[in-house]
């Protein structure tokens, strides 16, 4: 008789019969003897094998499939996507990935998706195979000895919301900028925009063939970016993103474009080996719709309207990243403080913090980045923003001093909700001539 054996017949001696239940489960996850304890029980050189690690395609059907069930059951979010005793993850892993086509379901889970397992080997089994698995999850660039892990800080923000001012900041910090074509200082960023042009005009040319452009309030469609029309753009993008960071381990992503398009940005960098966290920075509405007012002759509606479409859908679209929120002037008031929270909400390590680089940090944020101000109250008062701009900047800013909820979540949803609904109404008369206005 075995060693759990004999362990079962003195338990059953001492307190009688035990329920099939018991059984099976000191039989399977016994600490010591049970079957999933010690060893790997799949493959060749285990005992048996399952679907998913024949073939990817079951566990890829099982994705669209909840893709498609989601949708019928009205896109509810946050979404909770759970296998009960996944053993090595393969199928969760493949259902993810053929997931990509449908973004907004991918969004909708508060993580990739929850492993249910009971306490056994099997836990280590699948930490050891997401390193060495060949289909991995499409959340996560593969790793190997020879293409080592990378880390993007992508910064989520608005036009004019001093994502300029951050991105020095975490460029100071030891995060590589563009090497190629780093757009230095204009009368607008007296100390420099931080920004490749040559991504920027790649993602405009990105938007013009999907009908859209960078000024452009409506919502972008997320399944043209996975379309056979859209390919040829993404090897561009992919080329200069290869071109533009080499093989830098920490580099710092921004354009603003990004905050329409996340999802599709996110599997280009997966697909250099790229993992991202995300730092989102907000700016009252009415300072963003002055500054693009003064920059680029916008009327302040349209304005607002651009300010809403990329608030919302970058904190939509970046629920599944590590992120940190912080305002704009919070960050020109103690960007040490904002830094450090960046570090502990993104488990960010810094490669260049040092007395040197907070001296020159402290040089380079001056009060004189910031340009058009306004307080609340004038931007209560102003006619021209909606009320449902305002109500998004309370709870963004809500989100900036007290930290996420599910509840503030719940709201923005509904902001959303009633945003993308107004844009239906609006979209006719206004979009030709939103789109025919190209100048960044």
């Amino acid at each position: 008789m075995s060693a759990l054996g004999d362990e079962l017949k003195v338990l059953i001696g001492q307190d009688g019969p035990i329920s099939l239940e018991r059984y099976m489960a000191l039989a399977l996850t016994h600490p010591a003897h049970g079957y999933y304890m010690n060893r790997d029980p799949f493959g060749a050189e285990g005992d048996f094998t399952t679907a998913p690690e024949i073939s990817q395609m079951f566990g890829e059907l099982i994705g669209l499939w909840a893709a498609e069930v989601w949708a019928a059951m009205g896109n509810p979010n946050p979404l909770r996507l759970i296998e009960l005793g996944p053993g090595r993850g393969t199928l969760m892993s493949d259902a993810l990935r053929a997931a990509r086509v449908a973004p907004e379901f991918r969004a909708a889970l508060d993580w990739d998706a929850d492993l249910a397992e009971a306490k056994s080997g099997l836990v280590e089994l699948r930490s050891r195979c997401a390193d060495q698995a060949g289909r991995d999850s499409p959340c996560q660039p593969k790793s190997s000895a020879s293409t080592p892990i990378r880390q993007a800080i992508v910064v989520l923000g608005m036009h004019r919301s001093g994502t300029s001012a951050l991105t020095g900041v975490l460029c100071g910090l030891g995060a590589a900028a563009p090497k190629k074509t780093l757009m230095g200082p204009d009368p607008c960023n007296l100390k420099g925009i931080f920004e490749a042009l040559s991504l920027a005009q790649a993602h405009d040319r990105f938007l013009a063939a999907a009908g859209s452009c960078w000024q452009d309030w409506r919502k972008f469609d997320l399944q043209w970016a996975h379309s056979q029309a859209a390919a040829e753009h993404s090897a561009k993008i992919r080329a200069v993103l290869i071109d533009e960071f080499g093989d830098e381990p920490m580099i710092v992503l921004k354009d603003p474009r990004i905050c329409r398009f996340l999802p599709y940005t996110l599997s280009l960098l997966a697909d250099l080996n790229v993992i991202a966290v995300a730092v989102l920075p907000v700016r009252n509405p009415l300072e963003v719709a002055l500054s693009l007012q003064r920059r680029n002759d916008f009327a302040v509606p349209m304005s607002i309207m651009l300010w809403l479409r990329h608030v919302l859908d970058a904190e939509y679209l970046s629920r599944s990243l590590p992120r940190y929120f912080l305002s704009y002037d919070g960050l020109l008031q103690n960007w040490r403080y904002h830094i450090d929270r960046i570090a502990e909400q993104t488990g960010v390590a810094w490669p260049n913090r040092s007395d040197r680089s907070d001296v020159e940090i402290d040089q380079f944020l001056t009060t004189e980045l910031y340009h058009e101000r306004a307080t609340w109250d004038e931007t209560m008062d102003h006619r021209e923003v909606l009320e449902l701009a305002r109500h998004t900047y309370r709870i963004l800013m809500d989100i900036c001093t007290r930290g996420e909820s599910s509840e503030l979540r719940a709201q923005l949803d509904a902001a959303r909700t009633q945003f993308d609904d107004s844009c239906r109404t609006f979209e006719a008369p206004m979009a030709e001539e939103n789109v025919a206005q190209t100048r960044p």
